[in-house]
């Protein structure tokens, strides 16, 4: 803050900080003071429901106060808000989605070096004779490390609401690696998603049959009537969905196609249940891809249809049209994955398969980050 007196007037100058770097400041002054209970208080003091919830992450795990330190503190204090910040959309308004995409990755993306044998393979025993290395089995590598592979995305990249896990239950080919990435992102601004497609591209990404990809509806401030009756539009729109997917995903156990009740089975291609945990409906049915565009042009198409009233089920995408406001572009869109996926083309063309990365034809409706309705540029993804 910095005063003037200029004739009769006196102008201030203020140096607005953010909440965060006044978090930061004050608890770096409290810690370097050696006032440990009052930095106990000044988290407890946090404001607001975001700030609060970090506060009382870091009392819940911090260390006894006799080996409290100044690093500890900051690291759980910018981790959680990183974490709170990649997770939370900020305000109310319905356009946020978000979006799993399962796939795979190479083995060998990012490689943890072992520590017992510095990356060697090689050890020594009381003889002072080689030997492998029990922990890596003589490879030097621990394998693909979860932190390093974030590293992409978080790290270098500092791409915003994203986050990767590990992911046991599919079944990746030989060589690579399940994972998860979770985006939450705009439909009128998915330049994250994006970014994040690009990098999967460039990492060498792969999907195949286990591996699927799943679209969160925001659903705030609905009530569970509410949400039924968006149920009820899935179910009369639902032989359409289910005629823009391969027959693997119209069979899978997985994704049922039908739409689930508010509790219970979340297995359906429609999963209502996500609404009490995450104040969401995930759609599941759609085959795993990494392709920016199919994956906008699919959640856009979930979105139309969930603003939508439906009085009745509609055998195509014609019927559709009647009731749910869908754009040119994505009619195209809709027409050549239903076309793609037909009995007719598929015994025309057997050498086509039902995952959506070895599709022989590509759907022409392109993505405009900048006019997001009017899809006139392409933009190029992951295959």
């Amino acid at each position: 803050m910095k005063f003037e007196l200029t004739g009769k007037q006196l102008q201030v100058n203020l140096k607005l900080q953010s909440t965060k770097a006044r978090h930061v400041y004050r608890l770096k002054q409290l810690i370097s003071e050696g006032y440990l209970d009052q930095v106990h208080s000044y988290l407890n003091s946090f404001q607001g429901k975001r700030e609060r919830h970090i506060g009382n992450y870091i009392t819940r795990f911090r260390p006894q106060k006799e080996t409290l330190k100044e690093n500890r503190i900051l690291d759980l204090y910018n981790s959680r808000r990183d974490f709170d910040e990649n997770h939370s959309p900020f305000g109310a308004s319905s356009d946020w989605i978000g979006v799993e995409i399962e796939c795979m990755l190479p083995a060998n993306v990012a490689n943890q070096s072992c520590q017992d044998c510095d990356g060697s393979g090689i050890q020594y025993d009381d003889n002072d004779d080689e030997c492998e290395c029990n922990e890596c089995e003589g490879t030097g590598s621990l394998g693909t490390s979860r932190l390093k592979i974030s590293d992409h995305f978080r790290k270098d990249n500092r791409i915003k609401f994203t986050s990767i896990k590990q992911d046991g239950s599919l079944r990746p080919d030989s060589g690579f690696r399940g994972v998860e990435i979770t985006v939450l992102t705009r439909l009128s601004d998915p330049s994250n998603l994006l970014a994040v497609c690009q990098i999967l591209n460039k990492l060498g990404a792969k999907v195949n049959k286990s591996c699927g990809l799943h679209v969160h509806l925001d659903q705030r401030g609905k009530t569970e009537e509410e949400v039924l009756a968006i149920g009820k539009a899935f179910s009369r729109a639902m032989p359409v969905m289910v005629a823009m997917v391969p027959e693997s995903r119209r069979s899978n156990t997985y994704c049922q196609a039908s739409v689930s009740k508010l509790s219970g089975d979340r297995y359906h291609a429609v999963n209502l249940t996500a609404f009490k945990r995450h104040k969401t409906i995930e759609v599941r049915l759609h085959s795993a891809t990494t392709d920016f565009n199919k994956i906008m042009n699919w959640a856009r198409f979930m979105k139309a249809v969930s603003v939508s009233r439906i009085p009745k089920v509609c055998a195509d995408i014609n019927a559709l049209t009647e009731y749910v406001n869908i754009d040119q572009d994505l009619m195209e869109y809709i027409g050549q994955r239903t076309a793609l996926f037909s009995p007719a083309h598929n015994s025309t063309s057997p050498q086509v398969v039902d995952t959506d990365a070895t599709d022989r034809v590509e759907p022409a409706a392109q993505i405009d980050l900048m006019h997001p309705v009017s899809q006139t540029e392409t933009i190029q993804g992951a295959a």
